[in-house]
């Protein structure tokens, strides 16, 4: 994705995985998702994550504040 000019980050809780990213991808991924950042978004995806997210209704809520767009979170809560 970021050598078709996509601007890329992420959220990574390991501190070994972040430097390893860093290092093989030179890609920066903090500790933890922070909605109170300026920086909007057109994509957020996330692999192998929901299962280990203890309060993932507040996690989906806070997508709201980074979206470039308005989403509907109830659309994907029936999803789940």
């Amino acid at each position: 994705m970021k050598t078709a000019g996509f601007s890329i980050g992420g959220v990574e809780p390991s501190e070994e995985a972040r430097k390893r990213a860093y290092d093989k991808f030179n890609i920066e991924l903090r500790p933890n998702f922070v909605a109170t950042e300026k920086k909007k978004y057109d994509v957020i995806t996330m692999w192998h994550v929901l299962e280990h997210v203890h309060r993932l209704n507040e996690l989906l809520d806070s997508f709201n504040s980074v979206f470039r767009f308005t989403w509907n979170i109830d659309n994907c809560r029936t999803q789940l």
